[in-house]
């Protein structure tokens, strides 16, 4: 079984993955600054990737009104992301700490574009903050209620008749 998620998601990491790779491999401050910033950075976005990106690709499904064979092993990945929400903001914390760093050093640098480079992860971070994550969540309530409504409905089939009057 493959989880998919929606594409744009995916780009998203894959360009600010690709930029902190070419950060990363500047020379001095500029480069340590970056290669500081992956040890947050990088483990984050594989946590998204596993947590909140499948939730999220969830969401055709859930507008069509039909149940997905993916539901069950995302809401497992999902349910954890309520639980470690505090962390993932902590995360967050830190990430900004890196950034501001990174920043330091590339205006010392005269290296522009990796201020804009911060600039575009504190944006990509206030988006997950403000809108994904709580998305994510809304998603893993809803499939357990609709996971939960189908198999509530099976085993009232599965119940004589003249049982279903006592469940």
């Amino acid at each position: 079984m493959k989880l998919s998620y929606p594409d744009a998601l995916q780009r998203g990491h894959n360009n600010l993955r690709a930029a902190l790779a070419a950060a990363k491999a500047e020379q001095g401050a500029l480069g340590e600054a970056a290669r500081l910033l992956a040890r947050d950075l990088e483990p984050h976005f594989d946590v998204e990737e596993h947590s909140v990106f499948p939730a999220l690709g969830l969401l055709p499904a859930l507008v069509e009104g039909r149940l997905d064979e993916n539901m069950a092993a995302v809401l497992v990945r999902t349910q954890q992301l309520k639980q470690d929400l505090p962390r993932m903001l902590d995360g967050h914390r830190r990430i900004r700490e890196g950034l501001e760093r990174l920043r330091a050093a590339a205006a010392a640098a005269s290296r522009p574009a990796y201020e804009r480079f911060a600039d575009s992860i504190i944006e990509h971070m206030e988006l997950e903050e403000e809108v994904l994550y709580l998305a994510a969540i809304m998603v893993c309530d809803h499939v357990a209620l609709m996971l939960g409504h189908e198999r509530s409905k099976a085993a009232t089939k599965s119940v004589p008749p003249w049982r279903t009057r006592l469940i």
